[in-house]
């Protein structure tokens, strides 16, 4: 029973402008979407005839999801180049129905019909100005209130509201030319939420809290006057309280019907690294690239499941990503590209200790261009790397059900042919 995935969306978006005295513009910006979502599985990975004595064992989850948002903004804004201006104010209604059923061998094992529903509203104003001798700043802020309502067929009824005020202050300096250089201290967040469930799962974590985010960043960039050589390079360094992470949880250690995925906090947590970007043109044909990102992530203080994860790596955080690249255009049309991309190992999360091992990618591209038309030839994964993008380490075998380790991996090699056309 493989099942499906499925969408199908809808969306409209309308955006007035007026002038105003003082050149001064008012934008208004409407959108609304809706989306139709269904995703079903089949969560034993096997039929009777797999399983043989240890069957019949049938377990299959359909979940449909639809989910309907309608945003307006009114934006105003002004100035002129040594000093501009914006401030306006923004509305979200979103409303979600979600609904699944699982069966076991045939029989309904679990059901969840659930709503939500989000108001969120907003005030924001940021302001740009040059101070002389090639330096500006900006700042800016951004207030916002987020009340939502969830209720479901298990008589959970929440109400939660939160208050996120986010901001950032940000200098520029062009030094000389072809130099430039910055740095910023933002604020940040991200609202909190519900985990829709039917397990029983502590009340703890039946909400997840707000997140917020300190960062500060500073960077350079560079280009040569001939525009043969250009860089970029940024340190930057978070401080995140009431860490939002993707977890998960089986109730029942017996029992992988009781598996759930949810979002949980994590007290604090902080994030520094480097990123930096190289390019080079040997000859004006042929441009060469590289980049290297290098990343701590952990967490400094969580506790889930009487595990203590403070100092642990936060998951999904690979230590480093590194990228070579090679493009060559000539004049007669043809062209040519190859990327590597090489990624280190990483949690994939916070609830058990396994991980990626680390993986090394290669794409290709081959095409001709002429005027309105382009042909392209191009592989993606060319040696077929097989590499872990998603893990999982749970019980969901009989007759023992023993956790262990399964693994979601990412596309294999893809090679096709894309045509376009330019009217």
């Amino acid at each position: 029973r493989p099942g499906r995935d499925a969408q199908v969306s809808k969306a409209l978006a309308l955006r007035l402008d007026y002038s105003l005295p003082r050149a001064m513009l008012l934008r208004s910006i409407s959108t609304f979407a809706h989306a139709a979502m269904d995703y079903s599985f089949d969560g034993d990975w096997g039929n009777d005839l797999f399983w043989g004595v240890n069957g019949p064992y049938d377990f299959f989850e359909d979940i449909h999801r639809r989910r309907r948002n309608f945003t307006q903004e009114l934006r105003l804004s002004g100035g002129a180049d040594e000093a501009r201006w914006v401030a306006g104010a923004y509305a979200l209604r979103m409303d979600e129905r979600y609904d699944f059923l699982d069966l076991y061998n045939g029989d309904v094992y679990r059901q969840l019909d659930s709503d939500y529903r989000a108001l969120t509203l907003a005030a924001y104003a940021q302001a740009e100005r040059s101070l002389g001798g090639g330096l500006s700043v900006s700042t800016g802020l951004r207030a916002e209130r987020r009340a939502a309502h969830y209720r479901d067929s298990n008589a959970l009824r929440s109400a939660p509201v939160n208050s996120m005020v986010g901001g950032h202050l940000a200098l520029t300096w062009q030094l000389r030319e072809g130099y430039s250089a910055y740095a910023l201290l933002t604020r940040g967040y991200k609202a909190g939420g519900i985990n829709p469930t039917a397990e029983d799962i502590p009340e703890s974590l039946r909400g997840f809290d707000p997140e917020f985010v300190w960062n500060l960043e500073a960077g350079l960039a560079t280009r040569s006057a001939d525009g043969r050589f250009d860089s970029r390079s940024s340190l930057f360094y978070m401080r995140r309280y009431h860490q939002q992470v993707s977890s998960s949880l089986q109730v029942d250690p017996q029992n992988p019907l009781t598996f759930v995925l949810l979002t949980d906090n994590a007290a604090r947590g902080e994030n520094f690294g480097v990123e930096s970007q190289l390019g080079f043109r040997p000859v004006p044909s042929l441009r060469l690239g590289a980049s290297i990102g290098l990343l701590k992530a952990r967490f400094l203080e969580y506790r889930l499941e009487n595990r203590d994860l403070a100092g642990r790596d936060a998951p999904h955080a690979p230590g480093y990503q590194l990228g070579l690249s090679a493009e060559w255009r000539s004049r007669t049309g043809w062209f040519a590209r190859v990327e590597g991309q090489a990624v280190d190992g990483f949690y994939f999360s916070a609830s058990h200790d396994e991980r990626a091992p680390a993986y090394r990618l290669v794409n290709l591209r081959l095409g001709y261009e002429h005027q309105r038309w382009q042909a392209t030839l191009y592989a993606r994964n060319l040696f077929d790397e097989h590499y872990a993008v998603r893990g999982f380490f749970f019980a969901n075998e009989p007759p023992d059900w023993i956790p262990k380790r399964y693994i979601q991996n990412g596309d294999p090699r893809q090679m096709g042919v894309r045509v376009s056309f330019r009217f």
